[in-house]
């Protein structure tokens, strides 16, 4: 193997080492200032310390992990050669576990929690945990619990330096690595958790005075009573959507197949019309053949009336999710629809549910308002009524 390829595995194998190192020592650091400044105030017992203690850690591991992927040149190298991304979690996910530059940065992390005492790593997350356990029992317990939670925040840092890349690449702005600024970075976090741990145990008076409070008059138990309430309204709004969704498919596909039946159309290669509504299925979802002309046609699914979408011409397509609070607008996130597929026949696209929104942008235009019929590239975009009404009148595309 030449040494081209070898320095960046060794490179990064040591960044995680120093990770590792980084961590560990921080985050004992901040757990003496943390407890030094209780003032000797017994205010929680020890499995609460304990617990301060692992929330702590784990945002110290997440802190040094982003810092460390973030400035890693070669990772961002590899980054740069795979050419144009999009910025879409899905797309950053897959690229971070197909990278391998990501597992070379854990698997050192996970062989140090593996060969160090528990003394010196997560002998809290025993007091968390396991207070009961001892010895070998205890070592593979904690390991259970804190190497997912660790590798999720590895994942979870590295597809964040992926959105900072895409960003600076995006603004044209120059993305820098190195030593010196990786030190500078790693400074401004010991800063930030050394001042946590210093005034953080000013406010546990008020805090434990707050949880008094609450476990004297039950509000916890109210709380948990309105979140479980909150997540049944939540759980049948979805059920409600769905359900509804797969009726309409359901009334969709029998008043096809009567069409078919009565107007001599060959009906074939039908494949996920139900499924399609909760996972993007590749391909067609059926064919059909009417007066020697092929159609190929696949399912979309606006299942949230409110969320519209946008058709490009290349292929995919835009859904805006709008989480609002009453009439009130909390965030959007984008869901990328990659609706293609191969085909010589006519191209069909069938939105249903079809939500209160359809927009197809050309190019670089503005997305403008489609209607039913309308064209998206090669593909022709209709609702459940349009393409039943144009299959029986012998007028689509």
């Amino acid at each position: 193997m030449h040494s081209e390829k070898i320095r960046p595995i060794l490179s990064t194998s040591v960044g995680s080492v120093l990770q590792f190192a980084f961590y560990t020592g921080v985050s004992k650091l901040s757990f003496m200032i943390f407890t030094y400044n209780m003032f000797g105030q017994d205010y929680m017992p020890e499995r609460v310390l304990d617990t301060v203690k692992l929330i702590i850690s784990l945002f110290v591991f997440y802190s040094a992990s982003y810092v460390f992927s973030v400035n890693s040149k070669y990772a961002l190298r590899d980054y740069e050669d795979r050419g144009p991304s999009e910025n879409y979690f899905g797309e950053k996910l897959g690229y971070t576990l197909r990278c391998r530059f990501f597992w070379i940065r854990f698997l050192p992390v996970a062989v140090l929690s593996a060969v160090l005492p528990l003394s010196v790593t997560y002998s809290f997350v025993g007091g968390v945990f396991f207070p009961h356990l001892s010895g070998a029992a205890l070592k593979l317990s904690v390991l259970a619990v804190i190497l997912p939670v660790l590798f999720l925040l590895t994942l979870a840092a590295n597809i964040e330096s992926l959105r900072r890349w895409f960003y600076l690449k995006h603004k044209k702005k120059a993305i820098g690595t190195g030593t010196l600024k990786t030190a500078k970075e790693l400074c401004l976090v010991v800063a930030v958790f050394f001042a946590a741990s210093l005034c953080i145990p000013w406010f546990l008076p008020f805090l434990v005075t707050v949880i008094n409070f609450a476990a004297r008059y039950n509000i916890i138990s109210f709380i948990l009573y309105a979140a479980a309430a909150i997540l049944t309204v939540i759980f049948g709004y979805l059920f409600f959507v769905y359900l509804r969704a797969l009726l309409k498919r359901k009334a969709f596909m029998s008043s096809l197949k009567r069409l078919c039946e009565r107007d001599g159309i060959i009906f074939s290669s039908v494949r996920g019309v139900y499924s399609s509504v909760f996972i993007k299925k590749p391909g067609i979802s059926f064919s059909l053949m009417k007066n020697g002309r092929c159609y190929d046609c696949k399912f979309l699914s606006g299942t949230f009336y409110g969320s519209p979408i946008i058709f490009s011409e290349n292929g995919d397509a835009l859904c805006k999710h709008t989480f609002r609070l009453l009439r009130f607008e909390l965030f959007s996130v984008l869901s990328r629809i990659d609706y293609g597929f191969e085909s010589e026949n006519e191209k069909i696209l069938i939105v249903l549910p079809v939500p209160k929104d359809i927009y197809v942008s050309d190019g670089d235009s503005q997305p403008r308002p489609a209607d039913t019929g309308d064209k998206a590239g090669d593909y022709r975009i209709y609702n459940a009524t349009g393409f039943l009404g144009g299959l029986e009148r012998d007028s689509i595309a």
